[in-house]
């Protein structure tokens, strides 16, 4: 149990540090901590998609490298390529 193995690093969340695992789960919501200390949220894979367009809809991005770096502060496996897919 991520419980009783983790430490508390927060005193405001829920969440639970591992050690040898960069991921802190807080209120509900998965983040991965960056080496640099920063949370990242997580995007489910089946979410891709509507984050996406919800963004390309948005600002009617025509470059994936604008994209790109609207979507830095989020964690998706293998964003680049969905973003240039999606492009």
């Amino acid at each position: 149990d991520l419980k009783e193995k983790g430490k508390r690093i927060d005193e405001d969340s829920d969440g639970f540090f591992r050690a040898g695992m960069p991921f802190i789960f807080t209120y509900g919501l998965l983040y991965n901590i960056r080496t640099n200390g920063t949370r990242s949220l997580c995007v489910p894979h089946n979410m891709i998609g509507r984050i996406l367009e919800a963004l390309h809809d948005e600002k009617q991005y025509f470059a994936d490298e604008r994209m790109l770096y609207d979507l830095r502060r989020l964690s998706i496996h293998n964003k680049t390529y969905h973003v240039k897919e999606y492009v």
